[in-house]
């Protein structure tokens, strides 16, 4: 198997919003990144939603081609308004940032959105030899060479009458396309149960926007119950966030030592510092197995309703919400409660994360792609 990809060239078409949330730009960026390690080019194109995250693209070195803004602001609860575009405009625009004076075709396209389908994916043939998927729903057709889908307890067999024959499938927590610093993390890493004496160290991460300010909400059932708690509070917000100044004053304010912070670049080490999270189900959650860190969830979306329950299955992970309506309930005050204190729940449901994904799927999938590409 060769090692590198010096010749590699890649378009990958991947969104952020308000929406749409971080999740799958980070991922595509941990791609690029490995990518870029062994030598290949990368080019992003990114259409200017509200939230996208370009600037963040581009302070990592990758050139963003930028689509027009979104024809319309309605927000749906399905996936074609993701898009901001038809599937016919969205294409035809990437096809002219892409395209080449001397026809030569990109070796790859790598696709990370629930928008697109397989009428774009065929279209997409025009400017890059193969195409590669990224998913998380197994919901529509595809007319893709690789398709990746990170999940827990995803299984090929749920993708084989929505892809060509001749597709490769890679499948589960094996390819969890994390950074190198979660792996590295978890070689240094060496947890004991938690000492009492010592205090409960709490991470709550909702992930890139939360635009419903879920973590205020959170903050405000747990002040109700910090008293006579020994509880330290890391609170860590998405760089979309834009309620910090009112979590900061609520925080200010709790008996707990709370801290917050916006945007940081060392997530492994606060995991590897936590006891328990809470958090939503979402790209984080192989994050957070890969450390060893049990996790409260926070239900923000239909699209995370499957990882919820297989995390509960896996008894790494307990749903206090069903839906982000819920919290500030009786039910989830009841439930947050309990939970942040089963000390011996929390031991077991850190070595049950650890076996569920160990951080190299970047790794595994990079491989593949310097098989396909050969």
């Amino acid at each position: 198997m060769p090692t590198a990809l010096s010749s590699l060239q890649v378009v990958i078409r991947v969104d952020a919003s308000y929406q749409i949330g971080s999740g799958h730009v980070m991922r595509c960026l941990t791609l690029a990144e490995g990518i870029r390690a062994k030598g290949g080019a990368v080019q992003f194109i990114c259409r200017d939603h509200p939230g996208h995250l370009i600037e963040m693209i581009r302070t990592q070195g990758f050139s963003v081609s930028v689509l027009p803004p979104p024809q319309s602001s309605a927000v749906s609860d399905g996936y074609d308004d993701w898009l901001g575009a038809t599937w016919q405009q969205d294409l035809a625009q990437t096809a002219a940032c892409v395209t080449r004076d001397d026809a030569t075709r990109w070796d790859w396209v790598i696709i990370d959105h629930y928008a697109i389908d397989e009428n774009w994916e065929a279209g997409a043939r025009k400017f890059a030899r193969k195409v590669m998927i990224i998913d998380d729903l197994a919901n529509r057709n595809h007319a893709c060479d690789l398709l990746v889908d990170q999940n827990l307890n995803r299984s090929a067999l749920q993708y084989q009458s929505i892809v060509p024959a001749n597709c490769v499938l890679l499948t589960g927590t094996d390819y969890a396309m994390l950074r190198p610093e979660f792996y590295e993390a978890r070689c240094r890493m060496a947890k004991s149960d938690a000492n009492p004496a010592s205090g409960l160290r709490i991470l709550v991460a909702l992930g890139g926007a939360d635009p419903e300010n879920i973590t205020l909400k959170i903050l405000t059932s747990m002040a109700r119950y910090e008293s006579g708690q020994r509880w330290r509070i890391d609170v860590i917000l998405g760089a979309q966030n834009l309620h910090r100044t009112s979590i900061k004053a609520f925080a200010s304010h709790m008996k707990s030592e709370v801290s917050v912070a916006q945007g940081v670049n060392n997530m492994a080490e606060r995991y590897a510092e936590a006891d328990v999270a809470i958090g939503a189900p979402g790209t984080s959650s192989w994050e957070r197995c890969v450390l060893g860190l049990p996790v409260l969830l926070v239900v923000l979306a239909d699209n995370q309703r499957e990882n919820a329950s297989a995390l509960a299955r896996e008894g790494v992970g307990v749903v206090i919400a069903e839906q982000a309506e819920a919290v500030g309930s009786e039910a989830f005050d009841r439930s947050l409660i309990h939970y942040l204190t089963q000390r011996e729940w929390m031991t077991n449901a850190a070595g049950r994360a650890l076996t569920l994904c160990d951080g190299q799927g970047v790794d595994r999938v990079l491989a593949r792609l310097m098989l396909e590409h050969n």
